[in-house]
Order: C-alpha cells, then sequence, then structure tokens
C-alpha cells in the first residue's frame, strides 16, 4: 500500500514494489487517478484522502491485509491517522519515521 502513489516517487515506488512481485494498492486522491497507475502494472487503485479517517477506513477495507505500508508524502498527523487506522503487524515507512532517506 503506496500512499500519494499515482505520482513522483509514489508511483516509482508502487511500481517498484510490483516489479518485485508485491500485490500492490496505489492510495491518492481521486483527480490522481490512482486507479490508472495502479492498473498499469496489475495493482489496485484506491481513491483516498489520508486527512479524512472515512476515507482512509474504506481504502483499509479493500486492502487488508497486507505487510507493508508506504506513506508518501505524509504530514506527521496523516501518518498518525494512518498507523492507528492500519492495526496490522507489518511494515509502515514514511519520512517521519525513516528521515535518512530524504
Amino acid at each position: 500500500m503506496v500512499t500519494g502513489g499515482a505520482s513522483g516517487i509514489g508511483a516509482a515506488t508502487a511500481r517498484m514494489f510490483a516489479d518485485a512481485g508485491a500485490a500492490v494498492a496505489v492510495f491518492d486522491l481521486a483527480r490522481a487517478n490512482p486507479q490508472t497507475v495502479a492498473g498499469a502494472f496489475g495493482g489496485l487503485g484506491i481513491a483516498c484522502d489520508v486527512t479524512d479517517r472515512r476515507s482512509v477506513a474504506r481504502a483499509f477495507a479493500d486492502v487488508v491485509p497486507h505487510d507493508v505500508a508506504v506513506g508518501n508524502p505524509l504530514t506527521a498527523e496523516e501518518y498518525l491517522i494512518l498507523v492507528r487506522m492500519a492495526d496490522f503487524g507489518g511494515q509502515f515507512y514514511s519520512r517521519e519515521n525513516a528521515p535518512g532517506a530524504y
């Protein structure tokens, strides 16, 4: 699951996971057209606004279970919303908990 996955670094990250054999869910705003981006590599595109808890809950309902969540980019508040909503035992990566990568 990659937030902000319909363009830029998020899209490249989603493609990298897909190329490595992962089943990838691309979360992004509807206007970014995550379905088209994800469809290019057999992923699942989900319109999701990470600042809206209901939107996040609906999105997670479509992809649970999952092993890795990539927050790209997220503010500290958005990160906390996702972490609290995710409720999974996998890995979660974002600029907040991996500052050396940015």
